[in-house]
């Protein structure tokens, strides 16, 4: 069976349309199926990433906030009991080398005063976040209407690290 050259060009042409079919189907369609579904799973993971920034953004105000506020609740609890002279915010690194903040607190009373201090720490739930505590009775007197209670007059030092 002796074929024409139109016949020879036209089987060349259909076996080459075959071939650029089972290539497109076999070959070109799945690469671009992942291509796509590789570009969708990068932007996934990029939406997750901003989201989990997002999210540590907000958690560092708070825990600013929450370190600013602790210090005003440990002003406000223990004002009624004491004198404070002052209250100091410390950033400190740790043994592992992670951020620690400690508040050290100085406040003047009568020793029973002093002592209901511990009523306001259990409320603010620091007393098992006691670094350091130390009570000195107090020697010297300004205010003249304390002089009667010199013998109970103490100054206590204290310092919380705050979670």
């Amino acid at each position: 069976m002796k074929l024409s050259k139109r016949e020879k060009s036209l089987i060349g042409i259909l076996f080459g349309l075959g071939i650029i079919f089972i290539l497109n189907t076999f070959i070109i369609k799945p690469t671009n199926i992942k291509l796509v579904e590789l570009h969708n799973e990068k932007q996934n993971i990029i939406n997750i990433k901003n989201n989990i920034q997002q999210i540590n953004q907000s958690n560092s105000i708070k825990e600013i906030d929450k370190e600013e506020d602790i210090v005003l609740k440990i002003e406000k609890e223990i004002r009624q009991f004491a004198t404070i002279d002052y209250i100091d915010k410390k950033i400190v690194w740790d043994e592992n080398n992670n951020d620690e903040i400690n508040i050290e607190l100085k406040v003047n009373g009568n020793l029973e005063n002093v002592l209901k201090i511990d009523e306001a720490i259990n409320k603010l739930e620091l007393s098992k976040n006691i670094k350091y505590i130390e009570i000195n009775k107090v020697n010297n007197i300004n205010d003249t209407e304390e002089i009667d209670n010199l013998e109970n007059l103490v100054e206590c030092i204290m310092t919380f690290k705050v979670v």
